[in-house]
């Protein structure tokens, strides 16, 4: 498997750093920071701080909507056992819905 690019750790770190401090505490050297960038680095993959906002949430809620369809969609199980094994699967890992680390 190949390495992630720039782009792809900066937004991966952005998604945890926004997660954390929120959008407006969240600094574009507080993600490059966390992403292992320089801050350069950010205005030449995104536009601006709202448009890298606009990018992760869009991914995150891609992310969210997988992992329900995936946890809901097993038609083998009842809907309550389906709805119970999302809960499980997603507490029991300290994770948001997307698989995103919290912690």
């Amino acid at each position: 498997m190949s390495k992630p690019s720039l782009r792809e750790d900066i937004l991966n770190a952005g998604l945890k750093v926004m997660f954390r401090s929120g959008y407006q505490t969240a600094t574009v050297r507080d993600i490059c920071a966390a992403a292992g960038a320089p801050k350069g680095s950010f205005t030449n993959h995104f536009r601006s701080k709202e448009a890298f906002a606009r990018e992760v949430l869009d991914r995150y809620f891609a992310g969210t909507k997988e992992f329900v369809k995936q946890a809901l969609d097993d038609k083998s199980l009842t809907p309550r056992q389906r709805l119970k094994r999302y809960w499980t699967s997603s507490r029991a890992t300290g994770q948001i819905a997307n698989g995103i680390s919290v912690a």
